[in-house]
């Protein structure tokens, strides 16, 4: 008979079936295996012991026991009350498991917090999946030579026009790209003045793709007509403080006098978008312009459920055409294609992007990382757990000697579990709260620990709780549990399957640290070259002057003649004479795609 291998089918009988019913059936059936080995032979004896083991799986053998429903809400006050005195008596025990639980399960959530805020990117947008950025690559002699995420002015309203898919489209122009803009405002009796670096003119249809949520003013007419401007509310406070900003007018150095229309809340941090000043549109560029000078960022508002890769082709069909007669003379061809504003952040790094972008690759590492953390945190309360339970054997032993079945046993060790790893789950939230500032001081971002208040994430959260406590307490449970009682008094040894598992946990917890802490010390050397590496030059005997191009001698002429006078003066200065001067002219770029 021990020859014979019945292990599953006795483990999944003594997992459902009553203590007080478990040796009486297992007899019986065992005998029963041992006929049908002489008479069908072992491999259907085998089939015939699964099978009859199943047919017990039935109501009349699961409710027969002896536990008292009535009893069993007193059993776990008991037991949780037993569970509580355990850990004071065992108070270094329960401080070391609780505070690698805290560690890994506050870093785990910092690390998913930061997570889902950069896959959240434009996702506050009412209509966020039906917008797109028309974007392009330029190739020259069919090589790709940049790819941008700026295009031509006339792109958006071809489109709409020959394209029934696309119910809407806008323009943003970055005034401030190559010079900030210089504002004046006047009040009690004196000029204040500032300088700006975030100023966009756009098509009036810009507040029907993206509808910011204004504090003042009516969206709908805001930035209908010539010379309006709508402010954030940071830019607001800055210019008037608490006075009314609406109907108020800014000057605009080198511009015409610009009318505050509207004020609106300032930008999520989560958006690829962003600026504190609006202007309507104005004619920065002439019909000779209007597929050379590639300057211009266009969305697209599809209509619901448009296929995009079908828009896409059409486009690109429709662009190519428009553009014939403008591209030969630089050789060059663009391949134009569709980004929807999702995506943007994680994956898009064009030229001219408005901010630096995120990276999938790094999110997805940091997940994995985040990942390895809490399994750290589990290995390490598991192995602690382990160790521990050897020396309750004599308890075991005791209260098995007492009467206490094998379910009472596995719910008194899930019931400890649950108790530390519940009690360390709401702590660790607490630290991940103190710790945010800190970890957005790291980030350069200001991300708010939303995480914690998603119900999802507390079901799932609870969930895991639970399982990872059955898991937990399971194992330890089942081995005392069936540990012969007077061999548990006397001292007696276990099996080496929990050595076995011990050690492989062991390995994996160092194998898994040495790696961490490897990649850790790669990184911060990588970041230390980059920051401390000879660049050739005194970065801090360096000035870099912004000059306006494309546009410039159609706007401002004074800036123009300004410019011209700095670089006379710089080079008649004998200090600057043996530094270069690498100042573009800002003249004659008009007529040509922007590099």
């Amino acid at each position: 008979m021990s020859e014979i291998n019945t292990v599953f089918s006795i483990r999944l009988l003594r997992s459902f079936c009553p203590d007080h019913l478990y040796e009486e059936i297992e007899g019986d059936l065992l005998q029963k295996f041992e006929r049908d080995i002489k008479q069908f032979g072992e491999k259907r004896a085998k089939r015939r012991l699964l099978w009859n083991v199943i047919r017990f799986f039935r109501p009349g053998i699961l409710l027969r026991n002896k536990r008292s429903i009535h009893l069993y809400p007193i059993m776990i006050s008991n037991y949780l009350k037993f569970s509580m005195r355990n850990m004071r008596r065992h108070s270094v025990f329960t401080f070391i498991n609780i505070t690698g639980l805290v560690m890994g399960i506050a870093v785990c959530l910092l690390m998913l917090n930061y997570v889902e805020f950069e896959k959240s990117y434009d996702k506050f947008f009412q209509r966020s999946k039906d917008i797109v950025r028309v974007s392009y690559s330029r190739l020259i002699d069919n090589e790709c030579n940049t790819a941008k995420r700026k295009i031509f002015p006339a792109v958006g309203e071809t489109l709409k026009e020959t394209i029934p898919a696309i119910e809407n489209y806008a323009r943003m122009f970055p005034v401030t790209t190559h010079v900030e803009a210089v504002m004046m405002i006047e009040g009690d009796g004196q000029q204040k003045t500032f300088t700006e670096s975030s100023v966009y003119a756009v098509d009036s249809t810009f507040l029907n793709i993206f509808p910011l949520e204004f504090i003042h003013g009516n969206p709908l007419t805001a930035l209908n007509g010539a010379n309006k401007i709508i402010l954030s509310e940071s830019a607001a406070n800055k210019y008037f403080g608490n006075a009314e900003a609406i109907n108020k007018t800014i000057h605009w150095q080198g511009m015409a006098d610009q009318v505050v229309t509207g004020v609106f809340k300032d930008l999520p941090v989560n958006s690829h978008l962003q600026f504190n000043f609006l202007t309507s549109w104005m004619n920065v560029y002439g019909d000779r312009s209007a597929w050379n000078w590639d300057g211009f960022y266009t969305y697209l508002l599809l209509r619901p459920n448009t296929d995009q890769a079908e828009v896409e082709s059409m486009m690109q069909k429709i662009l190519t055409e428009k553009m014939k007669g403008n591209e030969n003379a630089n050789r060059a061809t663009a391949n134009f294609f569709l980004q929807p504003i999702e995506d943007i952040h994680l994956h898009s790094n064009l030229v001219s992007e408005m901010q630096i972008n995120g990276s999938e690759r790094v999110v997805n590492v940091l997940q994995i990382v985040a990942a390895f953390i809490l399994i750290l945190a589990l290995i390490n309360y598991l192995n602690l757990s382990l160790a521990r339970a050897i020396r309750r054997a004599k308890e075991i032993g005791v209260r098995k000697i007492i009467g206490s079945s094998r379910h009472q046993l596995m719910t008194l060790f899930f019931t400890e579990s649950f108790l530390l790893n519940l009690i360390a789950f709401i702590i660790a939230l607490a630290v991940t709260l103190l710790l945010t500032p800190v970890f957005n001081s790291l980030t350069k971002k200001n991300i708010e620990m939303e995480i914690i208040l998603n119900p999802m994430f507390i079901s799932i959260a609870f969930g895991a709780i639970i399982l990872f406590s059955f898991l937990v307490g399971f194992y330890p449970s089942r081995n005392l549990a069936s540990v012969n009682p007077m061999a548990a008094l006397k001292g007696g040894h276990f099996s080496n399957s929990k050595g076995l598992l011990r050690k492989s946990l062991l390995t994996i917890q160092f194998v898994t640290t040495i790696l961490l802490i490897s990649a850790t010390l790669i990184i911060q050397r990588q970041n230390s070259f980059m920051q401390n590496q000879e660049l050739g030059f005194d970065t801090h005997q360096n000035v870099v002057i912004k000059t306006m191009s494309g546009p410039g001698a159609e706007m401002d002429s004074t800036f123009i003649s300004r410019i011209n006078l700095l670089k006379k003066e710089l080079k008649t200065n004998h200090m600057l004479l043996m530094l270069p001067l690498p100042l573009t002219s800002p003249e004659g770029r008009m007529s040509g795609w922007e590099d």
